[in-house]
């Protein structure tokens, strides 16, 4: 399965000069790669090596590939990051967290609960008896936290919807649109994004429910990556805050800064996940 995550992915590169940066399927592959270009070209220059990002075709994809040292490093939700950090931590490659981002000046996002104007669903409550359409279900946003939000608000998502599926960061918002979903769940900048050719399709969306705050996500490395290596990305990560050649990087990337990673800005997705019971055995069957 990993050796299919990655849309750009070949075989395994353990002999290849450059360091391998995987991204989870947050937007489409060509908005990753033109965002995450000029963050790459910084990395690579201050690693003196060539560094490629690889964007994930699934969010369990990308700890796959870390998993069988197919890539590097890695830009994990924080779902996928509490879920196999545990998971992988007696393994070679277990994760070691190198820095988070800010990124519009937040360290954190939020997710949101929406449907389409004019259907008759004006609160969570209206819900019941419709079909849900979620992100990937290691997705923080799109739907831990708002199963976790219908839960608190009556909505039992595995027993109270006609049906409930998962579309994808870049599917929820059509599925909503076309009327395939009578509403849908996503990180609240989803909206906005899924919608920025046609600003009358954002229009016909309303949010139900807000969910978070939600740290934005951990870059990572394997563990058994070069202790050289993983020092100078820990400095590459320090240094772009302030280095001008670093500012195009940041920019494309609508990041304000890289923060030193803090594992306990995590706790609160750890606690939904131990609520809700999820685990990656229960996530791989849905």
């Amino acid at each position: 399965m990993a050796a299919c995550a990655f849309a750009l992915s070949g075989c395994a590169h353990k002999e290849a000069p450059e360091i391998r940066i995987g991204v989870i399927p947050y937007e489409s592959t060509g908005k990753i790669q033109e965002q995450y270009g000029p963050w790459a070209a910084y990395i690579g220059g201050k690693l003196h090596r060539k560094a490629t990002v690889i964007p994930a075709q699934a969010y369990i994809g990308v700890v796959q590939a870390l998993e069988s040292d197919q890539i590097d490093a890695a830009y994990l939700n924080p779902l996928s990051y509490v879920l196999f950090a545990d998971k992988m931590q007696n393994t070679p490659e277990h994760l070691i967290p190198i820095s988070m981002p800010w990124v519009h000046g937040s360290l954190y996002y939020y997710g949101v609960i929406f449907t389409r104007k004019g259907n008759g669903i004006n609160s969570i409550a209206d819900l019941k008896g419709k079909n849900m359409a979620f992100v990937e279900a290691t997705s923080t946003s799109g739907y831990l936290y708002p199963f976790q939000y219908l839960k608190q608000h009556g909505i039992d998502p595995n027993k109270d919807f006609k049906n409930q599926y998962f579309a994808s960061a870049t599917g929820v918002v059509p599925a909503v649109l076309n009327g395939s979903a009578d509403a849908g769940a996503i990180f609240s900048e989803g909206l906005a994004i899924s919608t920025k050719g046609s600003p009358g399709d954002f229009q016909k969306l309303k949010v139900l429910a807000t969910v978070g705050p939600i740290a934005n996500g951990m870059l990572v490395v394997r563990g058994n990556l070069d202790p050289t290596e993983v020092a100078q990305l820990k400095q590459a990560l320090v240094d772009i805050n302030t280095d001008p050649a670093g500012k195009d990087a940041l920019d494309k990337l609508q990041v304000t800064k890289w923060q030193p990673a803090d594992d306990s800005v995590f706790d609160p997705v750890r606690q939904a996940a131990r609520a809700l019971k999820l685990d990656i055995k229960s996530l791989k069957k849905k």
